[in-house]
């Protein structure tokens, strides 16, 4: 059996914080992503973790999909 190992894709990454306007931030402990409104100083989206790309991610998430996201399990 082969297995793999993921890979982090820093240029598909890097293209999301820039698309997105994502702001990513270290603040000694962990890393904070988030999306500045460009026209106040709100964040609309902020999402933190141990791993900037993780962090990245739930941010770019968010953004797409809004702070509550309800899954009918049912169907």
């Amino acid at each position: 059996r082969h297995k793999t190992t993921p890979t982090i894709d820093w240029e598909l990454c890097g293209n999301i914080l820039e698309h997105e306007k994502i702001r990513l931030v270290f603040f000694g402990t962990h890393w904070v992503a988030m999306e500045i409104n460009p026209f106040s100083n709100h964040t609309k989206a902020t999402q933190k973790s141990v791993s900037a790309l993780d962090a990245v991610i739930k941010c770019y998430i968010q953004i797409k999909l809004g702070d509550v996201i309800n899954l009918n399990l049912n169907e």
